[in-house]
């Protein structure tokens, strides 16, 4: 008689198996996240209803489907300006935060602008006010202009100076140039500078409207309530002719030599490499998520170096193709080192199919991170309006497709992104030590030469937003 094998005899590849199957299964029988109840006021803003019956609180999510993509020539940071003075006056959100036990903010990305606003249910109507006069009226002055312009570049002079920040634009100047994505949504201190209110009061006018507007409204909702409110309310909100579709010049293909910057710290060099990404619309999305936690774990396991500082590896994907990119702070010595092991991981995966292992890994981390925004009403009210967008399918049908990715999928999209693609590469920090240390690898070749200024081209060639 053949001896039954013990279950501690598994192999590891059968054992993966089996629990992604488990996983795929239990995924069929979950429950299903809800849809919200969706309505439309006469003047354009759709609006989206999540009813929850024991929570005390309203939650109000506005996003303006226009984000920093939109920024006026040689002024990043004009949306982000324009959403800091939808509430000017300081009060407002103090009144929010200690009358109403609630909140208020703002928040700017390359294809929106989002407004969280929170309170006691029983005071829906004062948070529609307070919405209604940020939307409806010119509410600020040349002097709040001023004072929230000048505190805006003290702030990103404050924070946005370290060797991090510092690398993270020379990737994005360095893969998109003059490209919209090149340039950061909160915009520079000198982008900054340069603009005037004039800019900010066109921004309004083109962009603050409507029917360019997504709302979701999440508590222990009355739907007769809420829309009566919000029609009575923001009905008076003008609602634009025309929608500005996303049409920019397409950019160069990147300069590979790696750019050497200085930076201010200590010994340690941030490095990054990128290429280009994909669309959030795009079918592939969700391989590329999985795709990213492949790279890392790659990636540290081929560089010791890594474990001494913050890695990190993202697939962000917009309205247009975005990036994927590796980025970790790592001792300046080890820069090259670091960087060599990023460019093997990223050949090797568009060479070699995941093993069962790391492919169940990898998806098992991908997907619970995206799964992790239906925890709260904030959380899904973001992925709904992602939906609206990004022109996505139902949430639930968004996790199915998560649930639905192969190792066959990663590795043709590894493929897809990494093959004769060409490769951005920076090193941020000690500048003379830098170069001293990658002009030593006949690896690389470098450039010390500074930047161009990441503006937008006023040349235009209409690019499809779809995939």
């Amino acid at each position: 008689m053949v001896p039954k094998k013990k279950f501690t005899e598994i192999s590891p590849s059968i054992f993966v198996g089996l629990v992604l199957t488990f996983v795929s299964i239990s995924g069929v029988f979950a429950q299903s996240i809800p849809e919200p109840q969706r309505d439309h006021t006469l003047n354009g803003l759709t609006v989206l209803l999540d009813k929850r019956p024991a929570d005390p609180n309203m939650t109000l999510t506005l996003r303006i489907q226009s984000g920093s993509s939109f920024d006026t020539v040689n002024k990043g940071g004009t949306m982000a300006i324009m959403s800091d003075l939808l509430f000017p006056d300081p009060t407002t959100r103090e009144f929010i935060t200690d009358e109403l036990k609630g909140k208020l903010e703002t928040s700017v990305g390359f294809d929106s602008i989002d407004v969280v606003m929170s309170g006691r249910a029983a005071e829906f109507e004062r948070l529609v006010q307070f919405m209604r006069t940020a939307l409806t009226g010119n509410a600020f002055t040349p002097e709040d202009f001023e004072r929230i312009k000048e505190a805006r570049i003290k702030f990103l002079r404050d924070t946005h100076s370290s060797a991090s920040a510092t690398a993270d634009l020379a990737i994005s100047s360095r893969l998109f140039g003059l490209y919209p994505y090149g340039h950061p949504p909160a915009g520079t201190p000198e982008s900054l500078s340069l603009i005037a209110i004039g800019d900010v009061i066109h921004a309004r006018e083109r962009f603050l409207n409507p029917n360019n507007a997504v709302l979701v409204v999440s508590g222990s909702i009355d739907s007769d309530r809420v829309m009566r409110a919000l029609r009575q309310l923001l009905g008076g909100w003008r609602k634009s002719e025309s929608i500005a579709p996303q049409t920019f010049r397409q950019p160069s293909e990147p300069d590979e030599r790696i750019l050497i910057v200085a930076a201010p710290g200590n010994d340690n060099a941030e490095v990054r490499l990128a290429v280009r990404g994909l669309s959030r619309s795009d079918k592939d999305y969700y391989a590329s998520q999985v795709l990213a936690e492949l790279v890392k774990m790659h990636w540290m396991a081929g560089a010791s170096a890594l474990s001494k500082g913050p890695t990190f590896v993202r697939s962000q994907a917009f309205v247009l193709p975005g990036v994927f990119v590796l980025g970790s702070s790592v001792p300046a010595e080890k820069a090259s080192t670091v960087l060599l092991a990023a460019k093997r991981s990223i050949e090797l995966l568009s060479t070699t199919a995941p093993s069962p292992e790391d492919f169940g890994q990898a998806k098992t981390r991908a997907l619970t991170d995206f799964q992790s925004y239906t925890a709260n009403a904030e959380g899904l009210a973001k992925m709904w309006l992602n939906s609206e967008t990004y022109e996505l399918p139902s949430v639930q049908s968004q996790i199915d497709s998560f649930n639905a990715v192969t190792a066959e999928d990663v590795f043709r999209v590894a493929g897809r992104l990494f093959q004769k693609r060409p490769v951005a590469l920076v090193a941020a920090g000690n500048e003379v030590e830098l170069t001293r240390i990658f002009s030593a690898d006949e690896k690389f070749k470098i450039q010390t030469a500074p930047l161009p200024s990441p503006v937008k081209t006023t040349n235009s060639k209409p690019v499809s937003t779809k995939p």
